[in-house]
């Protein structure tokens, strides 16, 4: 509903409005003129002043020149005097060439002043010489007042003619506008009657036909509209009626307002008539669990709208339905709630599905716990087993190297080359499968041992294991670079096996001057996890073999180029993974290789101390 027009602008005039816009229009240009007209007559009093300051400067250095230049004092005076007589020359003053006043008259003037002086020399031959100096003071007054005068004259004539030009103007345009006001009342009559033919409603002057035209168009555009809405409404109607959702409307109270056959349909009643007539309470009749409801009506007037909130309704005949229902709170302009509109769909198929689902992943889920602890229950067999087997062959192989010492010493006498060779191969197979077992044992610690998550200082860690490495690198030329290290969660002796294993590799696979970086660098998508790199100068590897890396018993070089058993590396990663990182390799035949793995950082301010991770990986 439109808001009726308030009684005050109902009772103005809009000829009355326009005379005093125009007034006022009057008023500002008669300022603005009057403003312009007082700067114009002053600056022209002003230059008047000034060019008559001029002349009578140059009057004075014309007639004094003789008189100065002969000591004729009394013609000085007397020239002096003839000029003083002028009411505008407030101050005259007479120099003679040593500067002492011969002629002076001074009048009393608070007015402002225009004061010029000048020099006054005597002429003889080629040459010019000083014969005094005169100033003169001329007063403002006497021009200030024609000033006035005019600019008094001016006003009034333009006050004349503006007040003339407002007077006739009000006068012609309310004569105007009386015949445009009256045709467009007749159209404004015609459109509060819902009638939109204007064509025999022509404006008056030329000026107003665009503005016709354009209600002209208006007025059809108003007829089409009102077409489409009813072709809309009609369409509407129909996909009401015909909606395989059900589409209501119903008070804040619970009481439907209106329905679909669809919605009486999914909740089985014989017709809408049936459902709104037997519907008296929603929450009562319909639904399964009443309090829905009101849990329903408290999210609309919280939110204004929900969508897909399920809920199960109780059919006409008892029978229980899921439905998904989608609502908004309608609302007037107050903000005060009208009523609820939404749809209902019936999901009771949906959700017999989903609990069918539902009940298979439990099942799968089940299944794949089973299964998983019957490998878990297979994998610590396993371990056990290599576990014992490692520690029974450490015995024998102890015996063998031992005994291989013992009879190297008692026959190295009598040894030749070919028997000295077989000696030392036996010896390093023994020491080779030492090394294996070793290695297994470690990677079997990994596996079982109990973590024991701490504070770990990785700077120091790091620095620690390159102490160790000290007589191994001893006589050989290692250029170390480690950067600050930041602190890490995790346990401080499997971090240990990592650096010592990476460490150890970085020095193993160079065979020139060891070139060793120790580092940290970001990952974008490791962004609360310190990223770890150890890169050194040595043999590399080829990229696609670098899934073998990690593996057990996996190597890239041969045992006669590089000694090891392949599982320092899968040892890392186990450690690593056990840690919650990843491990992964970069690397270039004969370009050196660069190992990565991932920490949590430390929650603990003193992280900070050792910087953070700053720059990304390259």
């Amino acid at each position: 509903m439109n808001a009726l027009p308030k009684r005050s602008i109902e009772s103005q005039s809009f000829t009355t409005r326009l005379a005093a816009w125009l007034a006022i229009a009057v008023i500002v240009v008669s300022a603005v003129a009057v403003a312009t007209l007082y700067h114009v007559v002053s600056q022209a009093a002003t230059k008047d002043i000034e060019r008559r300051v001029d002349e009578v400067l140059a009057y004075l250095v014309g007639t004094l020149e003789m008189p100065l230049w002969e000591v004729d004092y009394d013609g000085v005076r007397a020239i002096g005097a003839a000029v003083s007589n002028d009411e505008a020359i407030v101050r005259l003053i007479v120099r003679d060439e040593s500067g002492a006043v011969v002629y002076a008259k001074e009048k009393t003037s608070e007015d402002a002043l225009t004061e010029r002086s000048a020099r006054i020399f005597h002429t003889q031959g080629n040459q010019q010489h000083v014969a005094g100096d005169v100033s003169v003071s001329l007063t403002h007054k006497a021009y200030q007042a024609g000033s006035w005068q005019l600019m008094q004259s001016s006003v009034t004539i333009l006050v004349l003619i503006l007040s003339s030009v407002v007077i006739v103007a009000v006068v012609s345009i309310r004569a105007s506008l009386k015949r445009l006001l009256k045709s467009l009342d007749g159209i404004a009559a015609r459109f509060a009657a819902e009638t939109y033919d204007i064509s025999d409603n022509t404006l008056p002057y030329l000026e107003f036909q665009s503005f016709g035209r354009a209600l002209v168009q208006m007025a059809r555009k108003i007829e089409g509209q009102i077409e489409t809405i009813r072709v809309t409404e009609g369409k509407y109607r129909n996909i009401f009626e015909n909606a395989i959702e059900g589409i209501f409307q119903s008070t804040v109270e619970g009481r439907f307002l209106s329905a679909n056959p669809a919605l009486a349909r999914i909740l089985r009643y014989d017709s809408v008539h049936d459902l709104v007539t037997r519907v008296g309470d929603i929450a009562n009749d319909t639904y399964v669990d009443h309090e829905q409801r009101g849990e329903l009506l408290s999210l609309l007037l919280d939110r204004g709208g929900v969508a897909g909130y399920e809920v199960r309704f109780r059919c006409k005949d008892g029978h229980a339905i899921w439905g998904s229902l989608s609502a908004r709170m309608v609302r007037d302009e107050t903000g005060r709630p009208l009523y609820i509109e939404g749809f209902l769909a019936d999901v009771t198929e949906r959700k017999r599905g989903q609990e069918e689902i539902r009940k298979l992943n439990q099942e799968l889920e089940q299944r794949v716990a089973d299964r998983t602890a019957q490998l878990e229950s297979a994998y610590k067999e396993l371990e056990a087993f290599a576990y014992s087997v490692s520690h029974d062959l450490r015995a024998p192989l102890r015996h063998i190297d031992g005994f291989l010492g013992l009879l190297k010493e008692k026959i190295a006498s009598t040894l030749d080359a070919e028997s000295d060779h077989y000696m030392v191969t036996i010896s390093d197979a023994a020491k080779r499968m030492a090394l294996l077992i070793d290695d297994l044992l470690s990677f079997s610690r990994m596996g079982r041992s109990e973590m024991t998550r701490t504070n770990v200082d990785l700077d120091a860690l790091v620095r620690e294991v390159i102490r160790d490495f000290k007589p191994e690198t001893e006589g050989r030329a290692v250029d170390w670079h480690v950067e600050a290290l930041p602190v890490v969660d995790g346990d401080r002796a499997m971090l240990r096996v990592v650096l010592v294993n990476l460490i150890s590799n970085a020095l193993k696979f160079t065979h020139q001057r060891a070139q060793t970086e120790i580092a940290i660098g970001c990952l974008p998508e490791l962004a609360t996890e310190a990223v770890v790199f150890v890169r050194d100068n040595g043999a590399g590897f080829d990229m696609r073999y670098v899934d073998k890396l990690f593996g057990v018993f996996q190597r890239l070089h041969g045992v006669e180029e590089f000694e090891g058993t392949g599982i320092g590396l899968a040892n890392v990663r186990r450690v690593i993974n056990r840690h919650g990182g990843r491990t992964w390799a970069e690397g270039k035949v004969d370009g050196g290789a660069t190992f990565y793995f991932s920490l949590p950082q430390a929650r603990h301010a003193e992280s900070a101390e050792h910087g953070i991770c700053e720059g990304n990986i390259a």
